[in-house]
This record gives C-alpha cells, structure tokens and sequence, in this order.
C-alpha cells in the first residue's frame, strides 16, 4: 500500500520487512496505556505504535474503540513504506507549535517527518466532519469558540488542584456531573484542547505578541527581539479585507463602504483631540512591523461588537491612550481594537494554515505523514550502542510495577502487525506546557524524588520539568446592559440572516459550489437593512469573536514601566474561564450582561505540573502548587485589586456608564475595604490557559536549576531530544501566548536544521 502523492494523513501503510537495527542511543516513542522499559540514558528515536490491521495502523492508539486491552498495543510498532522505514524527525503534538516544526522540518523533500497527535480532527480543512454548517465545522466558525471549549472530547482531562472553594461545585456541575471532568475528583478542568490544531482550535484568535521587554527578561543567546520580530512577520502576513475603526459619531458604528487594499493595515487611526471622541482616520499602509507574506492571516476585526466604541470612548475620556495597533513596537498602553487570525472569515489556525493545504492535498508532501488519535505515553530512552535491538519479547520490564488492566470481556483480538520506525535526527516534543512535561516525566526526565514518589525510574535528573508553571490569572466584572445596548444587539432575524450571509460568503472565498438554486442576491442587503449597526465586512457576525475591544493598562505597582493589566471587553458572558467558574451562560442569565475581564501580564505566582501518581502513564497530569512559590502573591492580588478600581472607573466614565447600569459581579461599593477587595480577588481568581514555563529555557552554560533546555532547545542531559512549544518559555509573554508559541516553533525548526547542517528556511516560513 503505497502513500498517497499529499503524504499520508490519518493511518500509515504497513508491509512486511525486516526491522532495522538502531543505530546510536535512541529515544523511543510508546503508544498511550502500554509500559516501558527501565530507563537508559538516551538519544535516537523509534516510534511505537499499533495496528488495527495488516494493512492500516489505527487511528485511536488506545485502542478503546476496538475494545482491546493495553497488552495488545505493548509491542506494535509501524514503518512507512518499504522503501524506507526511517523518519529524520518525529514531533509528538500537532497543536500551534507542531504544526510548525513539521511544516518547516518537512520543507525539505529529502526529510522524512512524522507528526503525532493524540486528539483526532478538528476543522474542515484538517479532516474534521462534524459539520455544523457543511462543510464548517464548529472549530471554523469564529463566534463559537466559546462553545468548543467546552466540546469535552476534545480536551484533555487535566484538573487544577490549586483552585479551591465554592466555584469549584459550579465548575464541576457545569461539566457534567459532581466531579466533572476530575473523574470525580471535583477539581476544574484546564480546557487544554486534544485535536488537530491544538489550542489553535478552541482560544479566542486573539493576535498579541511579546514585547521587547519580554525578550530582554528572558535573557537567552539568540532569542532577541530582533530574531522575534523577523519570525513574527514572517509566520503571517496581514489582511485587510474589511475596514475597522470607531466612528466619528460618538458610540456609532460606520458601515464601510471601500474595501482596503489587499495586504494593508485595515485598523484604523484614531485621533481623540475632538472632544474626546473618536475619529476616523484612512488606513496606513502595511507597517514594517507587520508580515505580508507569511502563512497564517492576521486581520483586524471582520465586525465590531456593540459595546466595543462606548468601552474605547470611555477609556479616552480618562485620558487613556487610543492604540491603532497593540502590536505595534512600543506603543501598548491603551485602548483599542485587537487583531484576530480569522482568514476569509474562517478560524486561521496554526494547523489550517500550515497543515491544511497537505492533508487537502493541495500542496504535495509525500515526506510528512501525519497521525491523529496517536497518543504516546512514553519515550523509551536506550542505551548508546551500534548492536541491533534486543527482540520485541525482551524488552526490559515497565517502570510500573502493577499489572495493565485486562481487556474487556467483550474485546475480540484484532490481527496486527509490528514493525518499527525510525528516526535518524530527533524527536521534538510539542505537547504544550502541560503535556510536553508529563511526556518527559512518564519517560524519566524529570526530578529524581518526584519520579520515585511516582514509581517512574529516573533516567535523566532535571528538577525543573513540571515546575515554573505561569499563566495570566484573572478575574472578571460584570454589568447589566442598559436599554440602549440592548436595542444594538440583533434579533433572531438578524442572527439567522447573519448566519445565511456568513455561510454563502464563506463558500464564496473558499470557492466552495453552491447547493442548486442558492445564489447571494438578496442575502446581504436582507441582512443589513434590518437595522442593526454593523461593519461593512462580506462575513458579518459569525466571522467575530463576539468580542472586539480591549486595554492595556500599566498598575505603578510593578516594577516595569510596561504595562501589567490586560483588560478584555464582551457584549455578553461568553469567556469560557467565567461561564465555568460562574456556572453562567447566556441563554440562563436574568438580564445580559457585559463581561470585562482582567488578565495579570507578569505574575510572580507560580504553580507546577505533576504526574497522577495512580496512573502516571495512562491519566493527564495534574496541576498543583509550585513547592517554592504561592499561587498568587501579594503584589499579585494588589496589582489585580487595582484593576478592578479602574475598570469600575472606566465603567462609571461616559458614555460607557450610559449604556451600562449595575454591578452584578463583584457588586462592590465604592468604599469597599482594601482587604476585602483583596479577598474577593483571590476567591474569584480563574485561569486563562495561557500556560507557559515548565520546561523552561536558560543558556547552556548558565547556573540555573529549574532550566530544561538550552537556547538550541535541547533537553539537558538527553541527546536528540528537543522541546519546542509554550512550555521554553522562560517568562510569560506580555499578552496572549498563542503568537510566540508558533514564533518558538519556529526559531526551534530553524535551530534544528542549522544544527542538522541543512538549507535555511526563511523564519516563519512553512517553504
């Protein structure tokens, strides 16, 4: 069965051969619920997988959908095609960060790359049929984000532990069950997504970067902000396809009639000198600053939210910065419009824009083969040796004592058939911050004491695997919406014309046929006639994220002239982390209400990541408190108490506190006590989900206990082994992570080919 011209995707072919022998130390993958072998120091790789059947190896390695046990799949292996069984790189994780790596690895036709994924398909373009709207699935349409993450099989079952108290009961229940996804524990879920695509597929598509300062703290060989700004702009490229701004009627919005030219900064300038209002301003051309040729798409908002001019004006009235562009290099303190990766009116996922063209088969890789539903629970670290491998019925016992459970009763043997793969260069890990450092734990890299306590032999000691984990911990207010807000939000009508317009438009730019009969007359002028303000984009409602407006703030509490408080603006309660933890969606609350979150940028809390120590091969790991460091510190809560003053003055500011009328969440007076602020903060924290950190980066050569790997990003202690995704970085980003963890994959490929000797691949290009 030979590959498919595009590279294979979803199953690989087996044939029959002999095994190669392993040639050096070798790193080697095993599939979800199987057992390793004791550990070795480590270097090469093989990866071990199982078949369904003689010919196509299975797309669900645990196997569960067959009804077999874990036995089944302890010494099954593949290989490609006869004509070689070996791959140069084998990256575990197809999120943001793999998609990346295998992308530019790949790049090189005479490059054989294997990308692993644990979860199936998401998107249209990444296989995904769960179609919402044919052929959209939910991960496509950008409105509904908030409701993906929450689609539990697509994520995986991690639990915080560190979140205690009431809102944990809401948070379970609003899950399903007493103890929601804790399988019964009764902890909150991380909502870390497990699909093809990552959290590229379920975040917000918000597009913020680093900032120098970011680069300067980390204060790592080579990673400058002059390298991240080449390999931001060179991972994407900006698209202008609507017009975005604040009107120049207080609180209106402007249907834009022109289009912007292809590839130009649609975001508008906004000059607040006339009485506080914002006025309009012509698009400037494409800064350099901004990509225009890279893969993913960036684009201002393709539709403005309801409350977006009145938050921004208010914002202004207080003398607040009005910002054109957050990314923009030194100009983020303000008020202003984010940036999205939505292309064509469609979620523009790391994954899509990199991975879609190859599964499509629009751009031929015969050279990457591509695995959903391929989970590994170990890498098999092997002694250095020239001699061939011991048989498959030698292998050395498991680091876990205890017996794997039987199959069910059930369960009927499936033929299979074993063979090996091998890799000649390295295994990248790309799991994310908080399966990369389970990986390397239930493999034995990790710290000594730990990996005892969790019956895992320790094969190479590196005490900062699972720690320095960070994240933007926040809280979030909420305000009834006034009379005025409620008129502006659509109707039934209007969401269902919406939705009509947002679908034929979507096929249009995809070049999509339409169904018989169906053509697009009539459709946009239906939908922009019934009344409510809107932009003049072809998409409409359902290419937004429902939410367009935001701030950066600067508290004077840090120890930073950058700013530390990150504010979010939604018309309505749909951020997941608050659904969640407040157990409220739109559909059940009294009155809507408006959400403006905060986010601290530059916590000193830390938390850790640790095995399950009744199953650390088979369960998710779990969050837990970093043994040096308290979640939150004090300047923590008061840097977070702080923002919640000031967004209650911007709330009270015009015209903002027009349109909005009581606090329902916190519900504080205004001489609330410093200290019972403070305890509300802590009592209301939540998660972000912006993790980072815990396998962090430091220089080769420097004094660091917690460092994992070096600035070439790898592993200490462990050849051929290499890390690229949110878990190197150092210290948290100063905004959304999503963007610099596709930047660290980036740098990471680029670092791997120099190190291998071969062909630079511009920085961010897929090539």
């Amino acid at each position: 069965m030979q590959q498919e011209p595009q590279g294979s995707y979803g199953s690989l072919p087996l044939q029959p051969g002999e095994e190669d022998p392993l040639n050096g130390k070798r790193a080697v993958l095993r599939p979800s619920g199987s057992e390793g072998a004791d550990g070795e120091e480590a270097v090469s790789l093989s990866v071990w997988l199982a078949s369904c059947s003689c010919k196509v190896l299975s797309v669900l390695l645990g196997l569960t959908a067959l009804g077999l046990g874990v036995m089944m799949v302890l010494k099954l292996v593949l290989q490609t095609t006869p004509a070689s069984d070996l791959y140069d790189y084998i990256i575990v994780g197809a999120g943001p960060a793999g998609s990346v790596m295998a992308a530019k690895l790949s790049a090189d036709p005479s490059k054989r790359v294997l990308l692993l994924e644990a979860g199936g398909a998401s998107q249209f373009e990444l296989g995904g049929t769960d179609y919402l709207s044919a052929p959209l699935t939910a991960f496509d349409i950008p409105i509904l984000w908030p409701s993906v993450s929450h689609m539990r099989e697509y994520h995986w079952n991690v639990v915080d532990t560190t979140q205690r108290g009431e809102p944990n009961a809401l948070v379970a229940k609003a899950l399903g069950g007493e103890g929601g996804r804790g399988e019964g524990r009764g902890e909150p879920s991380a909502l870390v997504a497990k699909a093809l695509g990552g959290c590229g597929i379920h975040n917000a598509m918000l597009y913020v970067r680093a900032i120098k300062e970011d680069f300067d703290a980390w204060g790592v060989d080579g990673w400058t902000w002059e390298m991240a700004l080449e390999h931001y702009k060179g991972a994407t490229s900006v698209s202008a396809a609507a017009g975005a701004g604040i009107a120049d009627e207080p609180c209106g919005c402007v249907a834009r009639t022109e289009r912007a030219p292809s590839q130009r900064l649609a975001m508008e300038c906004y000059d607040t000198t006339a009485g506080g209002r914002i006025e309009t301003q012509p698009p400037p051309p494409t800064p350099d600053w901004h990509g225009t040729a890279g893969p993913i798409t960036n684009s201002p908002p393709l539709w403005v939210d309801e409350v977006a001019a009145f938050f921004i004006e208010s914002c202004a009235y207080l003398g607040l910065p009005v910002v054109d562009d957050f990314n923009r290099p030194g100009a983020r303190e303000g008020a202003g419009l984010y940036t999205f990766a939505i292309r064509e009116g469609v979620r523009d996922s790391a994954a899509r824009a990199l991975l879609g063209p190859i599964i499509s088969g629009k751009v031929p890789r015969p050279n990457l083969t591509i695995l959903s539903k391929a989970e590994v629970s170990q890498i098999l670290l092997e002694a250095d040796t020239t001699a061939p491998p011991p048989p498959l019925d030698d292998i050395a016992p498991p680091l876990r004592r205890r017996p794997p459970p039987r199959p069910p009763p059930s369960a009927s043997p499936t033929p299979t058939t074993a063979k090996r793969a091998d890799g000649g260069r390295a295994i990248v890990v790309s799991g994310g911050a908080l399966m990369t450092p389970r990986l390397l734990m239930a493999s034995g890299i990790g710290d000594a004491r730990a990996l005892a306590d969790a019956g895992v032999a320790c094969v190479a000691d590196v005490p900062g695997v699972g720690r320095n984990l960070q994240d933007h911990p926040g809280v979030g207010l909420m305000f009834t919406a006034g009379h005025t807000l409620l008129e502006r939000y659509p109707s039934a009508y209007k969401l269902a014309l919406e939705l009509e317009k947002y679908k034929l438009n979507v096929m249009r730019a995809l070049e999509i046929d339409f169904p018989p009969g169906v053509t697009m007359a009539g459709v946009i002028d239906a939908a922009d006639q019934e009344g409510t303000p809107v932009w003049s984009s072809p998409f409409g409602l359902f290419a937004s994220t429902g939410q367009t407006a935001g701030a950066f703030l600067c508290s004077g509490l840090s120890n930073t002239t950058v700013p530390d408080i990150q504010l979010t603006v939604f018309p309505q309660v749909t951020e997941p982390h608050i659904q969640v933890l407040n157990h409220t969606r739109p559909v059940n609350q009294e009155s809507p209400a408006v959400l403006i979150t905060i986010a601290l940028l530059r916590p000193e809390g830390r938390k850790a990541v640790a095995l399950d120590a009744e199953a650390p091969l088979s369960r998710p790991p779990r969050i837990v408190g970093d043994p040096a460091l308290p979640v939150l510190t004090e300047l923590d809560v008061a840097r977070i108490a702080w923002a919640v003053g000031r967004v209650r003055e911007i709330q009270r500011a015009p015209p903002l506190r027009d349109v909005t009328l009581r606090s329902v969440t916190p519900g504080l007076s205004d001489d609330m006590a410093p200290a019972a602020l403070r305890a509300w903060v802590r009592e209301h924290i939540y998660s972000n989900s912006h993790w980072c950190g815990t396998a962090r980066m430091a220089n080769g050569d420097a004094d660091d206990p917690l460092a994992v790997v070096d600035e070439r990003l790898r592993v200490r202690g462990v050849r051929h082994l290499r890390v690229a995704d949110a878990s190197v970085i150092p210290v948290i980003p100063n905004g959304n992570v999503h963007s610099t963890v596709v930047l660290m994959a980036s740098r990471g490929a680029e670092l791997l080919l120099e190190d291998a000797g071969g062909a630079h691949v511009a920085a961010g290009a897929p090539a």
